[in-house]
């Protein structure tokens, strides 16, 4: 128990990545953990094709100044990295492949290896091409916002990669090339997908979009 509080007071970060990356462990669930970290100080990034490994792992230290009071709506907490008196600035956790569902530790490898041997990953087609990843697991990926670099949205990548098909079993490796005129995603159904394929969001606390009502019953 004193090797776990040294830990969570002296090096925040890598106390909390390495209890990501030995779940499940049959206490808090992901999402608390997350949030907790970040009531700490700690800073979460997302999952990135480029950039993440297969299991989470430490950033460089952020390059911004610690958020001040005045700087924050005080009804948000979702986007406090202060870390705690005395401690110098926590490197970011960079959440890894094998946090998004549908995407296991041999498909995380594959990823890894590939990106390795052929460097970056150019695009999401580049990426189904290079690792044979289709289906499922790429959806998660894609769900998860592991291909944000490509500056579109993802539910334009999601057309991109089932679009033309219909059956994620059938899809061909030529991704759709069209573009579709899609509705934009509200920031609640944003959070539903990444509790979908991760059990928690990095954008908003579930929660946060019934505040209103909460607050109206008395609840909060």
């Amino acid at each position: 128990a004193y090797e776990g509080l040294f830990l969570k007071r002296s090096h925040p970060a890598a106390f909390y990545a390495a209890l990501l990356n030995n779940q499940p462990m049959g206490f808090y669930p992901v999402e608390v953990l997350i949030w907790d970290g970040r009531r700490h100080g700690v800073q979460f990034l997302p999952v990135d094709a480029n950039l993440s490994a297969a299991r989470c792992t430490l950033s460089s230290p952020p390059a911004f100044d610690l958020l001040d009071d005045e700087d924050q709506d005080p009804s948000d907490r979702s986007l406090t990295f202060r870390s705690a008196p005395g401690l110098p600035a926590q490197p970011p956790v960079r959440l890894g492949f094998e946090q998004v569902r549908w995407v296991g530790r041999d498909i995380a490898a594959r990823i890894v290896r590939e990106r390795e041997a052929g460097g970056p990953y150019r695009s999401l087609a580049d990426f189904c091409q290079r690792t044979g990843l289709t289906g499922k697991p790429a959806e998660g990926l894609v769900l998860a916002g592991a291909f944000e670099f490509e500056g579109q949205a993802r539910q334009d990548q999601l057309w991109q990669l089932y679009g033309h098909v219909g059956s994620p079993g059938k899809l061909s490796l030529g991704l759709a090339e069209e573009e579709a005129e899609l509705p934009e995603r509200t920031i609640h159904d944003q959070v539903l997908l990444d509790h979908l394929v991760l059990s928690f969001s990095l954008d908003q606390h579930l929660v946060e979009s019934y505040r209103r009502r909460l607050r109206a019953l008395g609840v909060i």
